[in-house]
């Protein structure tokens, strides 16, 4: 599960997901905006997020339960899929994972610097 600055998650995690392909089924779902995905413009709050990635695993014919391995930002949302559909939800593996508690402690300004960064 890729940050909100990875431009091209499957190149980005590339490295990473050839070295677990030979023990472990690998599914990089790129978000709208992203990579080789579509423009988008419609709700990217987390929860549509989570619902969008779950769509594209079922019209892929995934099915769960997944292990979860988010960076960054996304971290919030494979807490938010584990919230919401706990049976889908075998693990999550944080790679340098943002955890709800990160974004309490910003400040405003630290919030708003971030979104001027992406």
């Amino acid at each position: 599960m890729s940050a909100s600055g990875t431009v091209s998650p499957i190149y980005d995690f590339r490295i990473l997901y050839e070295k677990l392909i030979p023990d472990f089924r690998i599914i990089v779902v790129e978000k709208f905006g992203y990579g080789y995905s579509d423009l988008y413009e419609g709700p990217c709050d987390i929860d549509s997020i989570v619902s969008f990635q779950r769509q594209a695993l079922e019209q892929a014919g995934e099915e769960g339960p997944f292990i979860l391995l988010p960076h960054s930002m996304s971290g919030l949302e494979a807490i938010r899929w584990a919230q919401l559909y706990p049976e889908e939800v075998e693990a999550i593996i944080g790679l340098d994972m943002a955890a709800p508690q990160t974004y309490k402690e910003w400040s405003s300004d630290q919030v708003a610097k971030r979104i001027r960064l992406m």
